[in-house]
């Protein structure tokens, strides 16, 4: 797969680092970012959604917090689901709550990539689960990246982290799940350079993709960064690459 690297200050929209910004890379569970993009702009934390017909994601080994037919659920919480946990299922929820079924909320994600500049994407899908004609660019994941981090739930959600999830079964019984977030930096795996915060970000990995990460950083002058490093070998490999882009802030 292509390696993407970018660090660029989104305070002064100055590019600090990249390598292979404009190569067609599968952007995994990034996806995702567009999928939560779509669902702040046109939906409602507090709305409760109600699950009406089967998720199937047809790949046994895709993340699924078990969505069933006749599950009750707060926005919120599958925004929860779908940001620390990355969970497959979520996403194919929220893009049904937004657009009422699945083939209109992909048209809406394509449309409004196009919007944002994003014209080297092209999604088949709101989870990022691979599929060859499904990919993006690192300067598209950024430009979908700098839309999403306005919104400020993005980051308190994303930036959580541990959250129990409770929703409500088919047969009216309180279902309840504890998520840990998958970004090793929020969850303190990980360590930024000295004076770097990292406020938020979403992970992907498939074995097409190699392992994804995009975050929000902030050093302690205030100044805003986005950093994307797509095709890493390995999670390691991944963490230390964005380090290494951190590190490049001055």
């Amino acid at each position: 797969y292509t390696a993407t690297k970018i660090c660029i200050n989104n305070t002064t929209n100055e590019v600090i680092d990249s390598e292979n910004p404009f190569d067609r890379v599968y952007p995994a569970s990034i996806t995702k970012i567009m999928t939560a993009l779509l669902v702040f702009e046109r939906g409602d934390l507090s709305d409760t959604y109600t699950v009406t017909e089967p998720i199937v994601l047809g790949d046994p080994l895709a993340v699924s917090l078990g969505l069933h037919e006749g599950d009750t659920i707060t926005v919120e919480e599958l925004m929860y689901g779908l940001l620390l946990e990355s969970a497959n299922d979520y996403a194919v929820a929220l893009g049904r709550y937004v657009a009422g079924d699945d083939a209109s909320f992909l048209t809406m994600m394509n449309q409004r990539a196009e919007e944002l500049g994003a014209t080297h994407t092209h999604f088949v899908n709101p989870n990022g689960l691979h599929d060859e004609d499904h990919y993006t660019t690192g300067y598209d994941l950024y430009l979908i990246f700098r839309e999403l981090i306005t919104h400020p739930e993005f980051r308190q959600i994303s930036g959580e982290v541990s959250h129990i999830l409770h929703y409500t079964t088919g047969d009216g019984s309180l279902a309840e799940i504890e998520l840990e977030n998958s970004n090793l930096f929020v969850s303190g795996e990980y360590s930024p350079p000295e004076g770097i915060t990292v406020v938020c970000g979403k992970t992907g990995t498939t074995t097409e993709a190699g392992c994804c990460l995009v975050v929000e950083a902030t050093d302690e002058a205030g100044n805003d960064y986005i950093v994307i490093v797509c095709g890493a070998g390995s999670r390691p490999a991944l963490y230390s690459e964005i380090i290494d882009e951190l590190s490049k802030i001055e």
